[in-house]
């Protein structure tokens, strides 16, 4: 049977037709009516934000000062490609930019359809790897969600941080780490009541799945190729210690993305993967990410779950004292 959700999804583009793009991509037609609905439709359901993820409608897209692109395949072809073939430099990195702000729709498309998963995504669409410390998967994530106005340090760390200190403190969940957005984003995955009720795995796999710490002369590539079951979706790789932390990178299937020695840059392109990639949640720190939901930056068709309600009001009633 014919997704015919999908096909009137793709019915609505004006920038270029299925045929002409199927038939420039190498893909017979019926590759479409092949698709089944109960796939996509599972996909949905397990995604935490729906329409945005697939395509975004081209009047939704960031004003530029320039002339609007014309969104025939051709152009697409040509931009993809380029974007290929032409590593970041001084000389490229302006067109490098604007080739894949160009190019956002036409690769939504793409990953809805086509690039059913991260690997072919990067490997279609390389500069996501190599460009000035991961800057454009978080770009990605700002396409998808223009109209985006909360920020991490204004509605985490200025509103959170020292609520999660003093309640972690209550606990006895309390830990040195000198880094405080390092701190507060492991704070918040250790204390999440959510993620504290579930006695299935221990403490140290549910922080793997957000960030695994590495010595300095382990040899990251060998880890990656040969990550435990558990580390399928991205997460991050600290360079150092949780006193000392170094260089971070992001890992996203088998690739490794320097993110240089900043948590912050880090964690705003751990988190921007999973809708650039389009990529679920680890399902046991799924709350963890949800809190950035609902709470952080208050992305479109979300509601707030009672569990987060709760853990906020909690949060909000605890005495804190300035460090």
């Amino acid at each position: 049977m014919a997704n015919t959700s999908l096909c009137k999804e793709i019915s609505k583009l004006n920038c270029f037709s299925l045929s002409e793009y199927l038939a420039e991509m190498g893909v017979d037609t019926t590759t479409i009516t092949s698709l089944q609905s109960s796939q996509i439709d599972e996909k949905v359901r397990r995604t935490t934000v729906m329409n945005p993820l697939f395509i975004v409608p081209l009047n939704e897209k960031p004003k530029t000062s320039e002339k609007q692109v014309t969104y025939a395949s051709n152009d697409m072809h040509y931009m993809k490609n380029w974007l290929k073939d032409h590593t970041p430099s001084p000389t490229n990195d302006t067109q490098i930019r604007e080739f894949m702000e160009k190019t956002f729709n036409f690769r939504r498309f793409q990953i809805r359809t086509i690039l059913r998963n991260a690997t072919r995504i990067i490997q279609n669409y390389p500069r996501f790897i190599d460009f000035q410390l991961g800057s454009l998967i978080t770009s990605e994530f700002l396409l998808i969600f223009p109209n985006l106005k909360q920020k991490f340090h204004s509605n985490f760390l200025n509103d959170y941080l020292l609520a999660l200190i003093a309640y972690a403190k209550q606990e006895d969940r309390d830990f040195e780490c000198p880094n405080d957005v390092l701190k507060a984003l492991m704070l918040l995955l250790t204390t999440h009541p959510a993620i504290r009720k579930n006695r299935r795995i221990s403490h140290k796999k549910i922080m793997e799945r957000f960030i695994v710490f590495k010595k300095e002369n382990e040899d990251l590539k060998n880890f990656i190729s040969d990550k435990p079951s558990h580390l399928k979706q991205p997460f991050l790789v600290c360079i150092g210690t949780i006193i000392e932390p170094g260089a971070f990178y992001l890992v996203v299937d088998q690739y490794s993305i320097f993110c240089g020695n900043d948590v912050y840059n880090a964690f705003r392109n751990l988190y921007a993967s999973f809708y650039t990639f389009f990529v679920e949640y680890p399902s046991f720190i799924r709350p963890f990410y949800e809190f950035f939901d609902e709470i952080i930056f208050q992305l479109e068709n979300n509601e707030i779950s009672d569990t987060n309600l709760e853990f906020v009001q909690k949060l909000s009633n605890i005495e804190v004292s300035s460090k």
